[in-house]
């Protein structure tokens, strides 16, 4: 999955994760047509700003209602720091996701590799503390625990989502 190409949906281009390795990358699959997604973009777009240094948001569109999406990015986020693309045929998703609901978080470390994964609408703290979390890790010299780091980054988003 990591050499897929996502084409961009208000630019020229793509993005692909191979191409995003080296900052944390959180994907969120979302559509116009899905409340609980256009509910939470608002976070999203708010730790793309915040964490512009360390983090990439790239939000994913459903193949499914994208006749709308540009229109809807244009007039609600037209100075975001989120990368807006789309999933041909929804082939992503399903390979990473493999479900059928939306939204859905995905968060990869800065080698790619999936820390945490969430269906349903997202708050801003718990993605801030996955990312706190993360950032925070320190890298032993013998190389990443990620059991440890894993435990870290879902006690970071339970304890959010219980303080919520």
């Amino acid at each position: 999955c990591y050499g897929m190409i996502l084409p961009y949906i208000t630019e020229e281009g793509s993005f692909s994760i191979s191409a995003g390795k080296g900052k944390i990358t959180v994907l969120n699959f979302w559509g116009t047509w899905c409340g609980p997604c256009k509910a939470e973009l608002p976070h999203f777009s708010q730790i793309a700003t915040e964490y512009l240094d360390s983090t990439q948001v790239v939000t994913i569109h459903s193949e499914y209602g994208m006749d709308k999406s540009e229109a809807y990015i244009q007039e609600n986020y037209p100075d975001s720091d989120m990368l807006f693309t789309y999933d041909k045929n929804d082939a992503f998703y399903n390979l990473l996701v493999k479900g059928s609901s939306w939204p859905t978080t995905v968060i990869l470390d800065e080698n790619g590799v999936i820390l945490y994964k969430r269906v349903g609408k997202m708050e801003y703290a718990e993605l801030k503390a996955i990312l706190d979390a993360i950032i925070a890790y320190e890298i032993p010299a013998e190389g990443v625990d990620y059991d440890e780091l894993i435990a870290s980054v879902n006690a970071a988003a339970d304890a959010a989502r219980e303080a919520e």
